[in-house]
Parts: C-alpha cells; structure tokens; sequence
C-alpha cells in the first residue's frame, strides 16, 4: 500500500457504523495530502521532542494552517503505548479547524496489529497563540523540558464529539467512560507532530522526494555528499532559525549526523 495506515483508516472509517463524524473523517483522509517520515527523521524528530524541545516552541510560527488537510504517518508504535506489533504505524491528521479561521485540528490514527483505528477526540490549536508563545519563548522563556513541555501543551484543546461520546457509552454500557484515555490517546502524539508540521517547512536539513511506491518522503539531508557540506555547521541541537532566512533548519540532532 502506497500510505499503509491512511488508507486502512479510511477503509475503517468508511465502514463504521454509529457516529456520522466517521465520514467526515474518511473524506478528510481521503482528499489529504499525504507524507511520510523516514525512520531516520522520525528518530530526530523524537530526538528533539525529548531533548531540545525548546527549539520546537521557539519555532511554532513557522507551522501554517494547510490549505486542504495533510496526513503525516511514520513506522513506529504511538507514545502512549498503542500499536506495539512488529508492522506498527502512527499517523496523525492535520486539517483547518471549520470552527476557528486562525485555528488546526488534529487527529490521530494507528494501526494495532489488526485493525486501523484513529482517536475519539480531536485536539484544537490556534495558530495566532502559538505565534505568540513562540515569540515569547525566543525573547525570556526557560528551555527546561518540563517547563517548555506544559507551555506547548497548555495551548492544545482536547474536545470529544457528542456522537463519539455516544460511541463510547455503547462500548462501555456498565462502567464510566475512560476519559483520561480517550483524551491521551488524542493528545500523546502532538509535540511530534508539530515537530513534523515544522520539519514540512524547513529551509535546511529536511528534503522530500517520491519513492518507488510514488509516496512523498521526508528525510534528513545525508551527512555525506555535496548537499550536506552546503549546509551550516553548528553545534546547536533542533531546529535553529539561519539568520537571513525566513525558516529554520533541522541541525544535527542525532547519530544520523555525527
């Protein structure tokens, strides 16, 4: 399959019965723009999640509201746990919010090892609020993980639709609903995927190219080669904005560019 887990996620989606929102889901998956991370970037990506995530929030406002949904997915299993199996996929949909004109939503999906499935709830973010956040974290904010993690965050709205809510009450009829859950599941793959959302708009270290399967791949830059030795040296970890240049560069983050 040419986008393994967006399109086993439309055909779940098309197929499930209960909620309406399921064929909205189906034609956002279906009409978007697909991409997929390398191992190699997806590792980075991660890398600079864990460990320099405050060069993710320093660069928030190179992120732009798509014009028509875009699906990114990578070959890993999710953070907060699902999709362990050897052939484990993780993908997550971005699209504008029909709410908000200033504002993205985001879905996740994955695949378990039987069946594709996708979260219940859906987080909001409003592009003007992370702007400022990234012009404040740039000027005096600490760069502590945990501080740079709950500020990044605190900007993401988790909201769960009446008809999914619905969906989950037929599926735990005797007990209450596993909110925390339900809203993890939604909420455990956003620094990643902003961290990709940024990687889509870097002017160094990211390039993207068709593979044999005609998918869009996005992958570092090869640390050998004539391409990698135009980029600039630095010892800095992340995403760190090139002076001169409107976006940022993914700098050496990883093994892949010792």
């Amino acid at each position: 399959m040419a986008y393994e887990l967006q399109q086993k996620l439309a055909i779940t989606t098309m197929n499930a019965l209960g909620s309406p929102e399921h064929k909205s889901v189906t034609d956002e998956l279906i009409h978007s723009e697909k991409f997929l991370l390398s191992i190699e970037l997806h590792l980075s990506l991660l890398d600079v999640c864990r460990h320099h995530s405050y060069t993710v929030e320093r660069n928030l406002d190179r992120i732009t509201i798509p014009e028509k949904p875009i699906w990114i997915e990578w070959r890993a299993p999710m953070l907060t746990g699902h999709g362990g199996a050897e052939n484990a996929v993780t993908g997550c949909l971005v699209a504008p919010d029909p709410n908000s004109v200033s504002g993205l939503f985001i879905l996740t999906g994955w695949f378990d090892g039987t069946m594709a499935r996708h979260s219940y709830a859906t987080a909001h973010i409003d592009v003007n609020s992370i702007y400022g956040l990234a012009r404040l974290s740039r000027r005096q904010l600490s760069v502590e993980h945990d501080e740079v993690m709950e500020r990044i965050m605190s900007f993401v709205n988790l909201s769960l639709c009446a008809s999914f809510e619905e969906e989950l009450r037929i599926l735990y009829p005797k007990q209450a609903l596993p909110l925390d859950a339900v809203y993890r599941d939604a909420s455990g793959e956003i620094p990643l995927c902003l961290a990709a959302l940024i990687a889509l708009n870097t002017s160094k270290g990211v390039c993207r190219y068709q593979d044999r399967l005609n998918r869009t791949v996005l992958d570092l830059v090869p640390s050998k080669g004539r391409i990698r030795k135009m980029l600039p040296r630095t010892k800095k970890r992340g995403f760190a904005p090139r002076l001169g240049l409107s976006f940022p560069h993914l700098s050496r983050t990883s093994r892949y560019y010792a």
